[in-house]
């Protein structure tokens, strides 16, 4: 991830894209943003593909927090597909829902990370990831949060080395797209 890695500099509005090779890289990746949110007092919550042990909330350094919370899990499909199709109102509706929610004070921030394996399962796959993702970044500018969405390269018919000096991932498109 890089420079930034976690989030600790991410502003309400942003949204973003974390690209893995493997699903430890996804894991790095999904509990430092998630330790990063805990660390600033943000309310967490995780998106996955599957629930059994897609996300152990005992990982080191995310669990509850110091008032006893932990972040909430979902399935993706849960959240985002209406019918067995993407559904932009009811993902948009989850976001708004949770961002919304009173808080003593301040509202804390919204860090959702979101495993997108669901969504390229789709029959319209390419359609449906342009629109969610232009759908979640209109919302995400609007609300008070900070999304990553969370790419499997070789699902995605990338393949990407890192040099070992350098933190460039360099990348190379390596089958059609859909």
């Amino acid at each position: 991830m890089g420079h930034g890695e976690g989030g600790a500099d991410m502003r309400a509005g942003t949204h973003w894209c974390a690209l893995y090779s493997d699903p430890a890289e996804r894991e790095r990746a999904r509990f430092a943003f998630l330790r990063e949110g805990q660390r600033r007092g943000d309310r967490c919550v995780s998106l996955v593909d599957h629930l059994d042990g897609a996300l152990a909330l005992d990982h080191p350094g995310v669990g509850r927090t110091a008032d006893g919370h932990r972040p909430a899990v979902h399935r993706a499909s849960d959240v985002c597909l209406r019918a067995g199709q993407f559904s932009a109102d009811r993902m948009t509706s989850f976001l708004t829902d949770r961002a919304h929610r009173p808080a003593e004070t301040r509202p804390p921030l919204l860090r959702v990370s979101v495993e997108m394996g669901w969504l390229l399962r789709q029959p319209r796959a390419v359609d449906d990831l342009l629109l969610y993702e232009s759908t979640t970044h209109q919302a995400v500018e609007q609300l008070s949060a900070v999304v990553m969405c969370v790419y499997d390269l070789p699902s995605l018919g990338w393949r990407c080395w890192w040099p070992r000096s350098g933190r460039t991932k360099r990348c190379s498109w390596t089958a059609p797209c859909w």
